[in-house]
């Protein structure tokens, strides 16, 4: 069978096995089967190495294996080939931090952001615009990122004020976090390059929490020219699923109910809501404003799959490629990158005959 999408499932559920599915696709690659998620997408960890030790960090809440930066390879070919013929066409690259080697991430957009239609990187910043090697001499790592494809970038900034943004992303005295002029070069080349440039805000009871502090980090955002901004909470990790860490504990204890936030935002006249989903594990609700200003609210926490579909697929450190932020067990496929063979294996969410189970369930309601 050629690989590729050899069904559609719609708004109107399906059965396959013993599951029922909505909005996915069952994918045929290597001669086996796999039911993916519309929104799947994928997100490559380089490393789990940062020059921050942001409170807030999931990384040492969950897992996040080790490993050194990826390279280009008959592994990597493998997966980009799966997403190719998932129509998998969005890309994050996330970590640890993606610019602590800026030739490195350069190298490995290349390939992974060809045929891709968005194309996003999330940072702290650290070396955005460190100098690499360009067609005409050394340029800016985010100019050089732009012609690789990326379209987004998220810049992670805890809290407008410095002092209260260290408090929470602990920078270091090296560095201290992203200042304002960096910020503004930064929204520069993004405008001359088509980059859509957003920031990150983790709220927490030590920095951001607020509907005044949203406003007063707003108005700091949009000074620099920033238009685009998220909003999260603390991701409150199912207790079976954390580390016992200081990290963990920090998220459990600064948690904000984003609810009041949001009614706040919807009672505003110059605030429009342009999107809102609320599912058991994620809260989502998005406001315009009339001057153009985006304001996305997120209150997400993990669950475990409660079937084999492919929600996401998630690259890491290790050269493994997982369907999970939270069960190192859930690997698409068996082998990682590091081998030089490509040959049998057992993907996790192989779907046996699903053909034969391809059994429409009458509509909800009947």
């Amino acid at each position: 069978m050629t690989d590729g999408i050899v069904h559609r499932i719609g708004d109107r559920a399906e059965r396959i096995g013993s599951h029922q599915y909505r909005n996915c696709k069952v994918v045929c690659f290597e001669g086996k089967t796999w039911v993916v998620s519309d929104k799947a997408i994928l997100t490559v960890v380089p490393l789990n190495a940062c020059n921050s030790s942001c409170q807030f960090c999931s990384n040492h809440i969950t897992f996040t294996p080790k490993g050194r930066y990826p390279e280009w390879g008959p592994g990597l070919e493998r997966l980009m080939n799966f997403c190719y013929a998932a129509r998998i066409n969005k890309v994050a690259f996330s970590g640890g931090e993606p610019t602590l080697n800026p030739e490195a991430l350069l190298a490995l957009t290349a390939p992974l952001f060809r045929g891709m239609k968005k194309c996003r990187l999330h940072s702290n910043g650290f070396r955005i615009l460190a100098p690499v090697s360009g067609p005409g001499g050394p340029e800016p790592l985010l100019v050089a990122l732009s012609r690789t494809g990326l379209n987004g970038l998220s810049l992670s900034v805890a809290h407008h004020e410095r002092s209260a943004n260290e408090r929470v992303m602990r920078n270091g005295t090296r560095w201290g976090g992203l200042d304002d002029e960096v910020i503004r070069a930064v929204v520069a080349i993004g405008n001359e390059h088509d980059i859509s440039i957003r920031l990150s805000c983790v709220m927490t009871k030590i920095g951001v929490r607020s509907v005044q502090d949203i406003d007063d980090y707003l108005a700091w955002g949009c000074s620099l020219g920033i238009k685009n901004f998220i909003f999260r909470s603390c991701s409150p990790i199912p207790a079976v699923y954390r580390q016992k860490t200081s990290f963990s504990r920090f998220n459990v204890e600064n948690w904000i109910d984003v609810r009041p936030i949001i009614q706040a935002f919807a009672d505003r006249a110059e605030w429009t809501r342009i999107f809102a989903q609320e599912k058991t594990d994620s809260f989502v609700h998005v406001f315009r404003r009339k001057d153009g200003t985006v304001a996305d609210f997120d209150e997400s926490s993990e669950e475990a799959d409660p079937d084999p579909k492919v929600r996401r697929l998630i690259l890491m450190p290790d050269g493994y490629t997982y369907t999970s932020w939270i069960d190192e067990r859930a690997r698409l496929f068996e082998n990682p990158l590091e081998t030089d063979s490509l040959g049998a294996h057992q993907p996790r969410t192989h779907i046996q005959a699903f053909k034969d189970a391809l059994t429409p369930l009458p509509p909800e309601g009947d």
